[in-house]
């Protein structure tokens, strides 16, 4: 069985609210933890290897750790732990991340939301937040308040353009500061593909199930493009928001064309590999806080 473990932030101090960072001594304990229960490290070429020769070469219980979105304190913080600890690892990044200084406006609300009260964004939506289906917001963020998933919904996929306007509003630091802070500088973008490391995390982060179909594979393709001009050929993409409201048959189908060889969702579970041998671009994953130490653990058994 192959278990696939995801992470974004990485960092000693944890905000209140807005991003919910593992620290790096929670991280290294996590790790030892999933190795303890039976499970080796692969790689990401290990099972693109699987998927090229479709003769499963994997160990009989392994683990693949990804780290989405391209920022910073995953290549400084996260890597020199795997390092030290001899695991391999992926790494999804934004490739708008790469040519504008610039943040997504996913980050740019993360960033917001440190930084601000969820009831003080809350009064600037007016009735725009009433209006969301309570299902389809605990679905997508299910470790969130409805408040909180509310906000999160809206912004990210119903009326994107607003979190600009509420950045503009709120905060006074320059968004090229912020940007240089938080994503990986090229230095960095090149060294993870040349470990074989990278994958792409889309064009800008937007759901990519909620795009024209044209769109879509523009998105796509224009991702895998600019990483490869800048970085270095890549094989492998991690779906922003990942959940079934992000992620269909037609963004899969739009990945095939593309040649990409696997695709990495946020659909819950463990990997048959032989179910990643017949269908590799809808591998499942688990986010760190479901797995064990995870304060969320006890939602999956028998990983």
């Amino acid at each position: 069985m192959l278990l696939i473990v995801n992470y974004h932030y990485i960092r000693e101090d944890v905000p209140k609210s807005g991003i919910h960072p593992v620290t790096p001594i929670f991280f290294k304990k996590q790790l030892e933890l999933i190795n303890k229960n039976g499970y080796e490290f692969v790689s990401l070429a290990d099972i693109n290897n699987v998927i090229h020769t479709k003769e499963n070469r994997l160990p009989k219980k392994c683990c693949l750790i990804t780290f989405d979105d391209g920022l910073r304190e995953s290549y400084e913080i996260g890597l020199p732990i795997l390092d030290k600890m001899g695991i391999p690892a992926a790494f999804f990044v934004i490739s708008d991340t790469i040519i504008k200084d610039e943040l997504i406006n996913v980050h740019k609300l993360h960033y917001l939301r440190t930084k601000i009260s969820d009831m003080d964004i809350q009064s600037s939506l007016k009735n725009d937040i009433k209006k969301l289906d309570d299902y389809v917001v605990s679905t997508q963020y299910p470790f969130d308040n409805i408040l909180t998933g509310r906000i999160k919904y809206l912004l990210n996929f119903i009326k994107p353009e607003l979190i600009n306007t509420m950045f503009l509003k709120f905060i006074e630091t320059p968004e090229q500061d912020v940007a240089k802070k938080l994503y990986m500088s090229i230095d960095q973008l090149q060294d993870l593909c040349n470990r074989g490391y990278m994958g792409t995390h889309s064009k800008a982060h937007k759901p990519l199930a909620k795009l024209p179909a044209a769109d879509m594979y523009k998105d796509i393709k224009e991702s895998v493009s600019c990483i490869e001009n800048h970085c270095g050929n890549i094989e492998s993409i991690s779906y922003p928001y990942g959940e079934e409201s992000a992620v269909d048959e037609t963004v899969k189908q739009n990945c095939e064309k593309i040649g990409l060889v696997s695709g990495f969702t946020m659909f819950r579970g463990l990997n048959n590999v032989e179910d990643v041998i017949r269908n590799p671009l809808m591998i499942k994953r688990f986010d760190t806080n479901e797995v064990f130490g995870g304060k969320n653990e006890g939602l999956y058994e028998n990983i």
